[in-house]
């Protein structure tokens, strides 16, 4: 894994997906050519997953042409 690939994909995160996904999902590990995501629900993550072909076309438009899928992956919650 490139660790400054993930950062650059990171630092660009805000200007490819929708601001109330960017706070929310975040992106965790870049394994071959699938960004990984975590969120908080099922719900963001179906968000994700409608939103795929947009946020792919943003990073390649900008020049990360390494991220051909994205994997959401549902953020466990703490137990008590």
């Amino acid at each position: 894994m490139d660790l400054s690939q993930l950062e650059n994909i990171r630092s660009l995160w805000a200007e490819v997906v929708d601001p109330a996904l960017a706070v929310r999902c975040i992106p965790v590990l870049l394994k071959g050519d699938t960004l990984v995501i975590e969120v908080p629900s099922g719900v963001y993550a179906q968000r994700l997953r409608e939103d795929t072909e947009i946020i792919l076309a943003e990073f390649s438009r900008r020049g990360v042409a390494s991220v051909m899928n994205i994997s959401p992956i549902v953020r466990e919650s703490p137990t008590t």
